[in-house]
């Protein structure tokens, strides 16, 4: 077994959440613990225990009035520890870039592939051509995480052990069980 730290970043704090309450609208949700250091603190941790793996969530959606703040922790915790940490949250084509500069180790794709219950082909293809040069020391994560904020459960897809995750070579694809989560 290996630890994979989390730096959930959410109002640009680093939070431990009760993620069902996560509300975009009005950027509420129930906290847990509120950390009175920045992400950049906790990278720097992890890359001084040489721990790698881990991964940072912005917890803010773009247009939110705490995005820029959550972002800027993301951004400064990949520049602390380049390429220890994979990042996700809002992650685009648009934005995907920008991340992998900074230095994640892989992107986590969620509700911009996985949306109403289905795989978005297009918007999958659109992070692959955008990150396709870059795949050869990154990768791409396709998550299904709490089945879209709890709302609706994903298709199944089935895969084998010698597939390309959806056709795109160095992906994984990571889907969190969902049965207690009263789907």
């Amino acid at each position: 077994m290996q630890f994979r730290p989390c730096i959930d970043i959410h109002n640009g704090k680093v939070k431990q959440i009760v993620g069902s309450s996560l509300k975009d609208q009005g950027s509420v949700a129930k906290e847990n613990f509120v950390s009175g250091q920045d992400a950049a603190f906790y990278a720097n941790l992890y890359k001084k225990q040489g721990i790698t793996g881990g991964h940072i969530i912005l917890l803010n959606p773009q247009g939110s009035e705490y995005y820029e703040a959550t972002k800027d922790q993301a951004l400064k915790a990949l520049k602390a520890y380049p390429g220890g940490l994979q990042v996700g949250g809002g992650i685009t084509s648009e934005n995907a870039a920008e991340f992998i500069e900074a230095g994640a180790a892989a992107v986590i794709v969620t509700s911009y592939v996985f949306k109403d219950g289905t795989v978005n082909y297009e918007n999958l293809d659109k992070i692959y051509q955008l990150l396709s040069n870059e795949l050869e020391n990154n990768q791409v994560i396709i998550a299904s995480i709490y089945k879209n904020k709890f709302i609706k459960a994903t298709e199944l897809i089935e895969l084998n052990e010698n597939d390309k995750i959806f056709g795109i070579p160095n992906s994984d694809f990571l889907m969190k069980e969902s049965n207690n989560l009263n789907l």
